[in-house]
């Protein structure tokens, strides 16, 4: 009911009465009172004028379902959305849901997480109503062996989302954090169930930065606020994000990954650039010199050969002398 009170207001743009929203619903003007003054707890401006009816001033910045559905331009990925105030992890609770038939395309998102997942063990923290916390599920109709390239798939939406609602110049980390400058600004997980060699479901899980004030950011991190000098709509940028991640999987399912692998590669800016990557066995440092097929880093090594990183976490970043 609260979504659709919203909805209507939203449409008209004027005072709306009791009178007129009640028989739009099918609800008594006592339980319109009372479902706008929960919206109201919820972050609604809405004025009540007697004989005038209700008006909607302004809407919160949260991400409730019935805000990111309005206006959605994705067809699918969104059309079913789970919220929650706090949860130990989005990814947790895509994987819950998932485990109970949930559909396709469906998201899960929340205001804070407790034990928000990172990278390699890693704990994203989690302002409260800050950033955009959240996970999508997918069930693909793609082999095993390119599923590892969703990851490169879900950060070319995420920085052509950002780039196009902020303007700020955002770029890609092997291989799935993004950055303003040398600092971090999002990440994306993916889980993946598979039987045998069909995909069960694949979790794609976005931490980003949004609003989150400087104060309380690690050193090595950033927000686009902090960035843009301005706070920055989440439903907004999660809507962006989600129609161009539909976009770019259908065209995955229709051409293959190329197309998102090459723009990858664009919006990276490891190539010719010296690092030192952890891994389990010790530190391999060399130059980037391109992208494998399946998602893999190619280091060239000081002494010529190349090698292929799978896993790893780039621990020192400096450009070659004369590149």
């Amino acid at each position: 009911m609260q979504s659709e009170i919203i909805h209507i207001l939203k449409q008209a743009q004027k005072f709306v009465s009791g009178e007129e929203i009640s028989n739009a619903l099918g609800l008594s003007r006592t339980a319109i009172w009372k479902s706008v003054n929960d919206l109201r707890e919820r972050g609604y401006a809405i004025t009540a004028v007697p004989r005038k009816g209700y008006f909607l001033e302004e809407c919160p910045d949260t991400l409730y379902p019935w805000e990111i559905q309005e206006g959605l331009k994705a067809r699918v990925f969104g059309r079913k959305v789970i919220h929650k105030d706090t949860v130990e992890s989005t990814m947790d609770l895509a994987s819950q849901y998932a485990d109970q038939g949930a559909e396709h395309g469906s998201v899960f998102c929340a205001e804070t997480q407790t034990r928000g997942r990172g990278r390699m063990g890693r704990q994203w923290v989690s302002p409260p109503g800050q950033g955009i916390y959240a996970s999508l599920l997918l069930r693909p109709e793609i082999s095993l062996t390119e599923s590892t390239k969703m990851v490169f798939l879900a950060g070319v939406a995420l920085h052509e989302a950002v780039a196009s609602v902020t303007g700020l110049d955002v770029h890609i980390k092997w291989p799935n954090d993004l950055l303003i400058g040398s600092k971090k600004l999002a990440g994306i997980l993916t889980e993946l169930r598979a039987q045998s060699d069909r995909i069960d479901r694949l979790i794609i899980g976005i931490g980003m930065n949004v609003n989150t004030p400087k104060k309380e950011l690690f050193p090595q991190a950033t927000s686009l606020s902090a960035e843009g000098g301005k706070k920055y709509f989440r439903v907004r940028l999660f809507q962006e994000f989600l129609f161009l991640c539909e976009q770019r999987y259908e065209q995955a399912l229709k051409e293959g990954f190329e197309p998102a692998l090459s723009d990858w590669k664009k919006h990276c800016r490891l190539w010719g650039e010296r690092v030192a990557v952890e891994m389990g066995q010790g530190v391999v440092e060399g130059i980037v010199s391109d992208l494998a097929d399946d998602g893999g880093l190619i280091i060239q090594l000081d002494d010529g050969r190349q090698q292929k990183i799978v896993t790893g976490d780039i621990a020192r970043l400096r450009r070659e002398h004369g590149n």
